[in-house]
């Protein structure tokens, strides 16, 4: 178990230590999930359900792949060059 305390500043907003938001893979745009049982709260990260044709159709492949979502923002970035050179011509 990790734990680390921190400070919450006057809007009631804390700071997810780094080694924490590593370990979960969470950055910016993420969403996580809070929960408040008792007087304990829990932090975790939201569990993306998505996936597009594409991922799907790689992931039959199963090709060696260290980060979805890495190469679903690198697919998205390849769409979005290949329809702006499109719109160009």
């Amino acid at each position: 178990m990790l734990a680390q305390t921190v400070e919450v500043d006057r809007s009631g907003r804390v700071v997810l230590p780094k080694s924490i938001r590593d370990r979960l893979k969470i950055g910016p745009g993420s969403e996580v999930v809070i929960e408040m049982k008792d007087k304990e709260v829990t932090l975790r990260r939201q569990k993306q359900e998505r996936t597009t044709v594409i991922t799907e159709r790689i992931a039959a492949l199963r090709l060696p792949v260290g980060d979805w979502e890495q190469m679903e923002r690198e697919i998205a970035e390849c769409v979005n060059d290949f329809e702006t050179t499109r719109a160009g011509v």
